[in-house]
């Protein structure tokens, strides 16, 4: 079973790493098309950024 809570923190954790905190997330859409934003999603069994 795949723990949610866990891959948030995660995630979260990784995205400080890299300083990449931002207001403007959009997450498990990467077909959204608006600009200036950070895409999260899963694909084939990792998490993916698209900038």
């Amino acid at each position: 079973m795949i723990d949610i809570k866990q891959l948030k923190r995660e995630i979260e954790n990784k995205i400080k790493e890299k300083g990449l905190e931002s207001p403007y997330y959009i997450p498990f859409d990467k077909k959204n098309s608006q600009p200036w934003v950070f895409h999260l999603f899963y694909k084939d069994g990792k998490f993916m950024m698209k900038f």
